[in-house]
């Protein structure tokens, strides 16, 4: 008994001494882990760093009125490489290379294409040479000290070849493999470690490859070591060409000052605070490499389509070791996408104005080219070179909602695809797209172009003598001569350069009111007018029916319209580039040739600074009072040149020509008249056209035009609607808008022998489609001196239907030959408008 217990005594103090042994390594463990490890981990934490990333959600869909897509981001993936800085021994770089040699094979195979930037080529001789990207020298030596840096070159003035054969080696690139092969790894490699400080990011090595290509990638993953596929996106313009002025496109424009390309700040403010608000897009949390609108909608709508703004990025925020690798992600939040914008156009309309554009330009250019060719003889009397002649290849058309200014349609033409944008222009495309040689195909004509109007604004002469008391809807006006000559006094007419109707019998043009004398487009009625009431009047209403300033559009790039007075001619009180017409700066190219004769008379040295500022001041001698000039112009002569005023005084050669290059700058009641009938120094848009057409339509209110209809949030919620906003609202007697319409209706109508009463299809008539419109056609010279009528800018505006008018069209063709011309889209847009219905 005994015997057990000592044994079993002697296993208890066994077991006892094992546990004091092992609590005794224990504790010894804990007290390293807690004193003798302290140091090294506090070491090991402070080499640590937080790093964050941002990422932007998908741009905003670009929708019609309907919700049809005209432009919208699609999902693609990029293939990423991330190279563990950590991992730099020959083994891993080994794998690296083996797992891009795979990543490359399976990229090409599938339909993509490798990023190439590598700095080091290699001509067809087998020598080596840098490319560093740039022409820029001082560009040159940093890429340079960077790649030198980068990749660990003891020697900063290593050959091409040298530096390409140590890469080479040491990424473990085999001999066997070919310089157009390596190369593409080489590329890979070197942004790796160009980028090694923000490992964490990786090097994107592919763009927009196929799902194919993702599928396979991701099913090698265990042996692509760096290899990840990530989404991206790609904008897509679906509609092609069709409504691409209103659209737009996107381009790399980041900028640190909005100005630059004509952004406005302020158009952020609903998503910032005032104090946040900058011109400089970097601190909205752009950056260099995002795309923005640059036209169109795209361009006005940035601050709601985009993904880019703070508010709306997402990111991920790591723990980094002193290598730039990751040790763990700390936070994140996932991106919000940018908002949908709806327009108010109808995409379906869009396509039939468009169309309708192109065949009437077609039409009128054979006509013009027909014309040419049976009076040859007759307009080679007129132009020496009859090949300079200029015929109908551009144009444009707006079709307008009538009842709230929204804009239903809006083509220009030539037209372009804006997906050619979405991976970058080359310089051919640029020079087809934007040069000098080309007609231009960004351009958006409907905007972005302004010329006189011709006979289209009769209607705002006679509108303006109604409210002025110029005449009533009753007054009659004859035409007795073939010219309208100005009274400047009981007995005193001007005749010289004296306007005249168009008609060559006035005898036709007999005892006419404001309704038959729109119909027939008399311009003898219409210069009476004008000159019975003035330019401030007929200004002023013409603003009223919205001939004013700029329509409101949400488009980039609208002209502010022309139509008359002193301030159109010239206005002192701005500079040369402030100034409405070309007129102020012809006057000053000449009169400062002027002053150079005369210094070279005078025998006086003058500086380039001295005759500017004295071109300017004799400039502003012009108030629009008219006066004798002389003495003015001799003391400022002499206080900018030294010629003494009485030198100057003998030389009248000096002054008179002054004086009369001045005298053109004053406005004058010769200009007015011929202002009456869309003439002389007018300049209209063929937007703004619309609107004031469509201000007559609906009886005196001029709408704020919209291409806007309303916004949305990314998950589909309403965030604004765009309201209709009266910008005039004229009360006139109704009589007035009767008689105007009236005489709109006649022109068109065949009963009264209207000036486009012949020009439509019998098909058109005989649908009755001609009897529901109301229309007036306006044919504008494009110069005083220029008499090739087939070169005049065509005009036509219509509305229907006619007894309670829902839409307006404007027709714009320059070099268009004459107003009726432009009467094939009107009936290919009114045909289409009516059987729809």
């Amino acid at each position: 008994m005994k015997t057990i217990t000592a044994k079993l005594n002697l296993r208890l103090a066994i077991i006892g001494l094992m546990l004091a042994a092992m609590l005794g390594y224990l504790i010894y463990g804990l007290e390293k882990l807690t004193v003798q490890e302290t140091e090294a981990y506090a070491a090991a934490v402070s080499q640590t760093s937080q790093a964050t990333t941002y990422q932007s959600g998908i741009r905003g869909n670009i929708v019609d009125r309907n919700g049809v897509l005209l432009a919208y981001d699609e999902t693609t993936y990029n293939i990423v490489f991330y190279r563990d800085p950590t991992r730099t021994s020959p083994v891993e770089s080994a794998r690296y290379t083996q797992s891009l040699i795979k990543t490359i094979e399976v990229i090409e195979n599938g339909g993509g294409e490798i990023i190439d930037t590598f700095y080091i080529h290699m001509n067809d001789d087998g020598t080596f040479y840098y490319d560093w990207g740039t022409t820029s020298q001082s560009v040159q030596a940093t890429r340079r000290k960077n790649f030198v840096q980068a990749c660990n070159f003891s020697d900063p003035d290593l050959t091409a070849e040298q530096a390409y054969l140590i890469l080479r080696d040491s990424w473990q690139i085999s001999d066997d493999m070919s310089y157009v092969q390596a190369r593409k790894i080489m590329s890979i490699r070197q942004e790796a470690v160009l980028n090694s400080y923000r490992a964490f990011e990786g090097v994107t090595i592919a763009y927009d490859v196929p799902l194919s290509v993702v599928a396979e990638l991701d099913m090698m993953t265990s042996e692509l070591m760096g290899i990840q596929s990530e989404k991206s996106s790609t904008r897509i313009y679906p509609q092609g060409t069709t409504a691409c002025h209103i659209v737009g496109y996107l381009g790399k424009q980041v900028t640190t000052n909005m100005e630059d390309i004509s952004y406005d700040a302020q158009s952020y403010w609903e998503f910032f605070s005032e104090d946040e608000l900058s011109t400089n897009m970097l601190d909205l949390g752009y950056s260099y490499s995002d795309l923005i609108g640059v036209a169109g909608v795209e361009k006005t709508m940035e601050a709601y389509l985009t993904s880019n703004i703070t508010s709306r990025q997402g990111f991920r925020k790591f723990l980094i070791n002193k290598r730039g690798g990751i040790i763990e992600t700390l936070e994140s939040q996932t991106a919000t996408d940018g908002m949908t914008v709806q327009l108010t156009i109808d995409i379906e309309l869009q396509k039939v104005v468009e169309q309708a554009l192109v065949h009437n330009i077609e039409a009128t250019h054979t006509k013009q080219e027909n014309k040419l060719r049976n009076n040859l003889r007759h307009y080679q009397s007129l132009r020496d070179d009859v090949s300079t002649i200029k015929m109908a290849q551009t144009g444009a058309i707006v079709v307008l909602d009538c009842s709230n200014g929204d804009v239903l349609a809006m083509a220009s033409y030539p037209n372009y695809d804006p997906n050619v944008f979405t991976d970058g222009i080359n310089s051919m495309e640029f020079e087809e797209l934007f040069g000098e040689g080309s007609n231009q195909p960004t351009l958006n004509r409907a905007i972005g172009i302004r010329t006189a109007p011709g006979s289209v604004f009769k209607m705002a002469t006679g509108f303006s003598g109604l409210m002025e008391g110029g005449i009533t809807t009753q007054s009659l006006i004859s035409d007795h001569s073939p010219y309208y000559y100005f009274v400047n006094d009981p007995t005193t007419k001007v005749e010289q350069n004296a306007p005249s109707c168009w008609t060559s019998n006035p005898s036709r043009h007999l005892n006419l009111n404001l309704s038959r004398a729109i119909t027939v487009s008399c311009n003898y009625f219409f210069f009476t007018v004008a000159d019975r009431i003035g330019i401030d009047k007929l200004v002023y209403w013409s603003g009223q029916l919205g001939l004013e300033g700029t329509t409101g559009v949400e488009l980039p790039g609208e002209l502010s319209v022309v139509v008359g007075g002193q301030k159109a001619r010239y206005d002192y009180t701005k500079s040369l580039s402030e100034q409405s017409s070309s007129m102020p700066r012809i006057i000053y190219n000449q009169i400062l040739s002027h002053l150079k004769i005369i210094a070279d008379g005078a025998e006086v040295e003058i500086t380039e600074e001295q005759l500017t500022r004295c071109a300017s001041r004799l400039l502003e001698l012009q108030t629009g009072v008219q006066r004798e000039m002389g003495d003015e112009i001799r003391k400022i002569l002499q206080e900018e040149m030294n010629i003494p005023q009485g030198i100057s005084l003998v030389h009248s050669s000096w002054i008179v020509p002054i004086s009369t290059w001045l005298e053109e700058l004053r406005w004058k009641p010769t200009y007015t008249i011929q202002t009456g009938i869309g003439q002389g120094v007018m300049l209209l848009t063929p937007v703004s056209v619309a609107r004031y057409i469509s201000t007559l339509a609906n009886r005196g209110t001029a709408y704020q035009l919209h291409v806007v209809n309303a916004i949305y949030n990314a998950d589909g919620s309403i965030y604004k609607n765009i309201e209709s906003v009266a910008q005039s609202t004229i009360d006139a007697p109704e009589e007035y808008w009767t008689s105007i319409l009236e005489g709109m209706k006649g022109v068109v109508s065949p009963e009264d022998g209207g000036t486009a009463s012949s020009v439509f299809s019998k098909e058109f008539e005989s649908k009755g489609y001609l009897d529901r419109i109301i229309g007036k056609t306006g044919t504008a010279q494009t110069s005083a001196t220029n008499n090739v009528d087939i070169e005049n800018t065509s005009w036509f505006v219509a509305a229907l239907p006619r007894d309670n008018p829902e839409i307006v069209i404007c027709v714009y063709i320059p070099n268009g030959q004459s107003g009726s011309s432009s009467a094939v889209a009107v009936e290919d847009i009114v045909t289409y408008w009516f059987e729809r219905e």
